[in-house]
Parts: C-alpha cells; sequence; structure tokens
C-alpha cells in the first residue's frame, strides 16, 4: 500500500484523485480542513515562513503511515512552506515528491519567489537521495496536451491526466510483463517526468521539459488480443524506442491489458537540476 499526502490546494485535489484506485491511503492537508484521521487543518498564515513556524508534531497524524509515500505539492503557494518540515517527521519513510510547476508569469511575485525556492530545493533534496525522487509536472504542458479545456473544471481535466498515468505506470510495474529490458534507474537519476506516446504515430510529449534525460523507460500497455494476433508490434515498438533514443539509454516493457485501446507511458530521467523558466 502506497501512501499519497496532498499539500494545499493543488496537492489535495490530485491526493483525492488517488483515492479512487484501493492501492493507496490519502491524507489531506490545508487551511481549513476539520481534523479528522485522514485530513489535518493547518493555521493560516501571511507568508510560507510563518506557516512553517505555525506547523506543530504531527506524530499522532502520521502514525500509519510508513514505506512509500508520494508528497503531492503546488510549490507557489503559502502552505508549501511547511512541506519540510512536515517531510521530517515522516522522513523514516521512502520519499517522492509529486510537484506541479504552475506558469512563472501568472504568478504573483510572492508565489513566483517561492515556487523558485521550493522548485530549486526540492530538487536538491533529490538529488542528494534525501528523497528517493521528485516526480515534475508542468501544468501549461499538460494543457497543450489536452487542446481547448473550459475553465470550469480545468484543473480536473488536468487531474484526469495525471493520476491515472502515475497510477497505470505503478500498476505496471508491479505487474509481469511479456517482454521487456528494463533495469534499474541509475542512482543518481532522481529528477523525473511522466508522459505518454501515440502509439501509432510515435509521438511523445513529456509532463515537464526535462533538460538532460539520461534514462527513458518505456511502458506499452496493449491490448491481450492484439498481442496474440498481430506479428508487427515487436518491431512497431523497437522503431519507436529507438527513434526516442537520442544519445538516451531507453528501455521497454510490453504488457498485456483487457482495454481496446492501447496506451503507452514514458518516464524519463535526469540528474541534473532544472532550471527555472522564469
Amino acid at each position: 500500500m502506497e501512501t499519497i499526502i496532498g499539500l494545499g490546494k493543488a496537492g489535495c485535489a490530485i491526493a483525492d484523485r488517488f483515492s479512487q484506485y484501493p492501492q493507496y491511503e490519502v491524507y489531506k492537508m490545508d487551511v481549513g480542513f476539520k481534523r479528522t484521521p485522514r485530513t489535518y487543518g493547518l493555521k493560516s498564515a501571511g507568508n510560507p515562513e510563518q506557516q512553517e513556524e505555525s506547523l506543530g508534531s504531527l506524530k499522532r497524524f502520521f502514525k500509519d503511515v510508513r514505506g512509500d509515500v508520494l508528497f503531492v505539492v503546488g510549490g507557489s503557494g503559502i502552505v508549501s512552506g511547511a512541506s519540510l518540515r512536515i517531510l521530517e517527521q515522516i522522513s523514516k519513510c521512502k520519499l517522492h515528491i509529486l510537484y506541479i510547476y504552475a506558469d512563472p508569469e501568472l504568478l504573483g511575485e510572492t508565489a513566483r519567489m517561492q515556487q523558485r525556492v521550493t522548485f530549486n530545493v526540492f530538487q536538491e533534496y533529490a538529488r542528494s537521495a534525501r528523497f528517493e525522487s521528485i516526480i515534475l509536472i508542468e501544468n501549461s504542458r499538460l494543457e497543450d496536451m489536452l487542446g481547448d479545456v473550459p475553465i470550469i473544471g480545468f484543473y480536473e481535466k488536468l487531474n484526469e491526466l495525471i493520476v491515472p498515468t502515475i497510477h497505470m505506470v505503478n500498476v505496471l510495474r508491479r505487474g509481469e510483463s511479456i517482454m521487456d529490458n528494463i533495469s534499474p534507474s541509475h542512482d543518481i537519476s532522481r529528477i523525473i517526468s511522466y508522459g505518454l506516446v501515440n502509439f501509432d504515430t510515435g509521438e511523445e510529449n513529456l509532463f515537464f521539459n526535462l533538460d538532460n534525460v539520461r534514462e527513458k523507460v518505456y511502458y506499452y500497455a496493449i491490448n491481450e488480443e492484439k498481442l496474440r494476433e498481430q506479428g508487427d508490434i515487436h518491431k512497431r515498438v523497437i522503431a519507436q524506442v529507438k527513434a526516442n533514443a537520442q544519445d538516451t539509454k531507453t528501455t521497454y516493457g510490453i504488457y498485456a491489458t483487457q482495454y481496446d485501446q492501447d496506451y503507452v507511458y514514458c518516464v524519463a530521467y535526469s540528474s541534473v537540476v532544472q532550471e527555472i523558466s522564469s
């Protein structure tokens, strides 16, 4: 069982999407929440420093949290100032960060500065192995992938892309492949993004434009009947993997599913701290 902890409005909305799957225990933390076994109300604060200082002990709230933890946060909000103090209290867990990167041009000065701090600090913590990994997601890239998205329900649509992708990669990693050459990623490649590949065209779209990608892993979730009857699938997979290599170590796995539609997921790894765009 993996634990999902959502912090702030964006983090909690994404955590909520994970709750549709039985594999996850979901915790949510934000200002205004009532205290329950799975929700924690933070005190209102005027700035990120005050948010950090106002946080008390979470020992009782996190008493059942262990193993792998995915901590979901948007780094531009005031509540993100409490992130490191929260994570210190579950430091014995295997910590993974899902970081939602907002367009700096759409942020006020305080939010832009806070994002600059959290974006850099979280990546440095991952590179130094204090975190197992940091997964970077950029909202503007998701919007480009989805096309025109109505304002009402905008973030719900983005989250419908993020969460099932991460969940399916988790499922495939734990499942048995029909064929694969996947090997463990390099220990220093802890800055990550996920993406989707169009199996028909080979077009690849990562959720964050990673620089200095060292490794890519492709997960092909293909209808089982097609795998039994179509003889060209392996050649198509190999051709796509080679085409997307570009001096990058690439590996792949092919998995049988009962879905009518085929899905291809990509996980890209970098060892280099990504630069903020503004």
